[in-house]
């Protein structure tokens, strides 16, 4: 779909050169006869025609395929587009026929010239501006904005014809500030903007009543026989890198921070403190589904810790898995900077262990860019002894998604902390592509085998040596997710669903932190105005995400793992669940959950610049409120 949408942007973009190119003939650019100016005038207005009409077919297809592809193109762009196109080729043609037969030329024509050029404007500022959210508001700012401008540029060539270019152009400049701030500004008019934007300003249990719980009574309060109790201390500190060059990190004493490896069923409890980070910290569990609680997002669940404070997390390790933990206050320099960690829970021993912990040894691998330098690890290059297997568990903790490719078939055997219903070979030679904040878990067994990673120099894993890893190319295939979607499909996912929401992914001109800047956007929207999806417990949710931009984003659900149900319309063949969906430019994927974890939980893309730009929603259960807000006395800031 990425490809037909830049083919539209491509059409679009030549209507309006035409049109540009015709008003300057038009005005007297160039010393040409009368009859040769008309018949150049002529050719641009068809090419320009032409490219208006096919601007309308394509944003046909694209609306035929999925409405938020070609919202704003249907709606505004192409009949505004093909109109005073048509229009302008009209009196173009009748020009060049008088021209011929040496007749004066008409006063209006550098008008109408102007006034296709204006409604050939409309397409690249539709898709700037609007977006796939069309309002009617929307619709006539555009429209008004084109109708005055034309009516400005006829009104002023019936005078001094050399003179219109620049009042019009005055006036297209006008109109288009007004139509930007129309459109960056307008999204956040009657927005509620409730408790920092995170919930909605009045919640009730759906049932009329107007009973509530705080998120921050939705904690595990059950303690166990035994607790298993940790304790991380996050602190600025200097550490060496394996160019022998030193970094000022924040870490939770070491990086990547100490392993948190816990046993399934056993109630964990990890105290955290902050030293002297003055930004604040907290612990948020990328992928494990907490009480609401213990999320850890500033401003949603709890606010952040400040230096020389306190605050304990509690939870039970009932589910299996690679998971990771990180900071979610001021999330992008702190995660980049070092505060992170894994997170690993172990099936309880079985018959014949002597101590809990896998049957084969484990070895978890964070991949990470720290100044420039791509860390496995606490190194370049992680070696491990060798075994006839190990389960190894890659984590991305970077914003971007990264690509692995090993010298030996392996098997995939989970992704996203759950394991699949049948291990997935990935043949030697074929690169796994691992996103933002994804996790992978490798059955290898092969002694001697190594991993690297794309872009990232010489570093990798070598399994039972200690020199460096092979040299590896990524030419080769790349293993589609959708492989290793396996095993029995849940059964509330088999029919009606009660809530059908969609995430439409953008880039448009939109306010952020209180400035209009080029904007990550949720149907044409950015963080705090993106309207939350809000469901009742128990609820089945289906969720249609829509990436219309030119990168990549990581979606990732706090609370909850999502059930693939279909990418670009192909059916996941089994049950595939994971908590960040790798939506790459021009992809539509549905994913679905069970609703329920009640709670506050943020819904965001894990490519934190992006998050930072705007890109976070929530889903809200109703009658679930929050007693934190972002900024404030305790300067809460998520992303």
């Amino acid at each position: 779909m990425s490809s037909l949408s830049g083919a539209w942007l491509a059409v679009a973009l030549i209507q309006l050169v035409a049109w540009i190119g015709a008003c300057l003939l038009g005005a007297g650019l160039g010393r040409l006869h009368r009859p040769t100016r008309s018949a150049l005038i002529a050719l641009l207005a068809l090419v320009a025609l032409a490219a208006a009409v096919t601007a309308l077919f394509i944003a046909v297809s694209l609306a035929a395929v999925d409405w938020a592809w070609g919202a704003e193109k249907v709606v505004v762009a192409a009949p505004i587009g093909v109109v005073a196109s048509l229009a302008a080729a009209f009196v173009v043609v009748r020009d060049a026929l008088r021209a011929r037969r040496g007749n004066p030329a008409p006063s209006w024509l550098l008008g109408a010239l102007i006034a296709a050029a204006l409604g050939a404007l409309v397409g690249p500022l539709a898709i700037l501006l609007i977006g796939s959210d069309v309002t009617w508001p929307a619709v006539l700012a555009v429209a008004l904005a084109w109708i005055s401008g034309s009516a400005v540029a006829l009104f002023a060539t019936s005078g001094r014809p050399r003179r219109v270019i620049v009042s019009t152009a005055a006036f297209a400049a006008l109109a288009v500030v007004l139509l930007a701030l129309f459109t960056v500004f307008g999204p956040t008019v009657g927005s509620a903007v409730a408790g920092g934007g995170h919930h909605l300003p009045a919640a009730d249990g759906g049932t009329g009543s107007a009973a509530t719980v705080s998120v921050a009574d939705l904690r595990e309060t059950g303690q166990g026989t035994t607790v298993h109790r940790f304790e991380l201390e996050a602190r600025h500190q200097t550490i060496p890198l394996p160019d022998g060059s030193e970094y000022d990190a924040v870490t939770f004493g070491s990086v990547p921070g100490p392993e948190l490896m816990v046993t399934q069923g056993e109630p964990v409890e990890v105290t955290l403190t902050n030293r002297d980070v003055a930004a604040g910290v907290t612990l948020h569990w990328h992928g494990y589904d907490v009480p609401a609680g213990d999320d850890g997002v500033a401003g949603v669940t709890q606010d952040a810790v400040a230096p020389g404070e306190s605050f304990v997390y509690r939870f039970v390790a009932d589910q299996v898995g690679t998971y990771w933990y990180h900071t979610h206050q001021d999330a992008l320099e702190g995660i980049v900077r070092g505060l992170y960690g894994a997170l690993v829970v172990v099936p309880p021993p079985t018959t014949g262990q002597t101590d809990a912990g896998p049957a084969i040894p484990d070895v978890t691998a964070l991949i990470h860019t720290l100044s420039g330098e791509t860390l496995v690890g606490a190194d370049a290059v992680l070696r491990v002894p060798g075994a006839a297997s190990v389960r190894l568990r890659l984590v991305n903790t970077d914003q971007a998604p990264r690509r692995v490719v090993l010298d030996a078939d392996v098997q995939l055997v989970a992704l996203d902390g759950t394991d699949l219903g049948r291990p997935a070979l990935i043949a030697t030679g074929t690169s796994l592509r691992i996103p933002a904040g994804g996790r992978a878990d490798l059955l290898v067994a092969a002694d001697g085998a190594s991993l690297r990673i794309e872009r990232g120099g010489d570093s990798g894993i070598v399994l039972g040596g200690t020199g460096a890893p092979a040299e590896l190319d990524f030419g080769g295939p790349e293993f589609d997710v959708l492989d290793a979607a396996s095993g029995a499909m849940p059964e509330w996912a088999s029919g009606r669903y009660d809530v059908e929401a969609a995430q439409v992914l953008d880039r448009l001109l939109r306010v952020v932190d209180g400035l209009p800047r080029l904007a990550d956007t949720i149907n044409s929207a950015a963080f705090p105005y993106i309207q939350p999806i809000v469901v009742d417990e128990g609820d089945r949710v289906l969720v249609t995400i829509v990436n219309r931009s030119s990168e990549t984003h990581p979606m990732h659900l706090h609370g909850h793992h999502m059930l693939v149900v279909s990418r670009n319309g192909q059916a996941a063949e089994g049950a595939l669940w994971l908590d960040t969906v790798d939506v790459r430019p021009g992809e539509t994927w549905q994913v679905a959950f069970l609703a329920d974890n009640p709670g506050l939980w943020m819904d965001h893309c894990h490519n934190l610049d992006h998050a930072a730009a705007g890109m976070v929603m929530h889903l809200a259960y109703r009658g679930v409120t929050s007693p934190f807000e972002l900024g404030g006395a305790h300067g809460n800031s998520p992303e």
